[in-house]
């Protein structure tokens, strides 16, 4: 039992477990929660697995006698792990969303104007699916389109646009309030960690308390238990040396 309820101890480390004994006192686990997949039934026990989505989020699942069930932590280093995954996927969905629209506008500005030898302009950025597909498309400085399409050469309206970009779409805010939501989410989990901490802490020790050893009561029993040993141990004596007494009348 003491082993049992070791191993129990570290699976709820893990996930939220809920637990159910027989009368033989076999574990029946279930992890996350009371109405999650069970994982343990007596000595038969599953496997827990993860796949990850495009996107970086991740899912669980527990597979027990060739069926998979999904797994949705909410406690335990499993849900520190899917909700940090899911916060990052967050953040890389919201970090492309500027990239892409930054990238947009900046070449569709570009292209409306002229560069230095009358020509359209040409995309000053290169695109893919993600921020990091971005990349530098123009090389040469006398392709920046500066002049508007009915500007000179000393035209500098459209350099003036370009500018004007970087305010008008916000995306320094969006950039800082990407970063600060990053920030205050882990302030807060780490305000709940400490919490969740202090709460473990509290039900150990009452645990420890409730079934730990404590040495001056079992003194205490022992003595008692010798005591009532010694007591029995002279009814016995009593009753034979009566019998034996009883033998010898013959």
């Amino acid at each position: 039992a003491d082993q049992r309820d070791q191993v129990l101890e570290q699976m709820s480390t893990l996930t939220d477990v809920n637990t159910a004994f027989d009368d033989l006192g076999r574990a029946t686990v279930r992890l996350g929660g009371a109405s999650g997949a069970v994982f343990v039934v007596g000595t038969d026990s599953g496997q827990v697995s993860f796949a990850r989505n495009d996107d970086g989020a991740v899912q669980f699942a527990v597979t027990r006698g060739g069926e998979a069930s999904v797994l949705s932590p909410s406690g335990g280093t499993l849900a520190g792990f899917a909700d940090g995954a899911q916060r990052i996927a967050s953040a890389r969905a919201g970090l492309n969303t500027i990239a892409s629209d930054f990238t947009a506008q900046v070449n569709a500005v570009q292209m409306q104007g002229r560069d230095l030898d009358g020509k359209a302009g040409t995309a000053l950025f290169a695109t893919g699916e993600t921020a990091t597909d971005i990349s530098v498309a123009l090389t040469d400085p006398r392709g920046i389109a500066a002049a508007g399409a009915t500007g000179g050469v000393r035209d500098s309206s459209n350099l003036s646009a370009l500018q004007a970009v970087r305010g008008s779409g916000a995306f320094e805010t969006r950039t800082t309030n990407l970063i600060a939501g990053n920030a205050a989410a882990l302030e807060q989990r780490k305000t709940v960690a400490d919490a969740q901490s202090a709460i473990r802490d509290g039900a150990v020790s009452a645990l420890a308390a409730a079934s730990g050893v404590d040495l001056d009561s079992e003194a205490v029993d022992l003595l008692r238990f010798q005591q009532a040993y010694q007591a029995s141990s002279r009814v016995i004596q009593t009753a034979r040396d009566t019998l034996q007494t009883i033998l010898d009348l013959r």
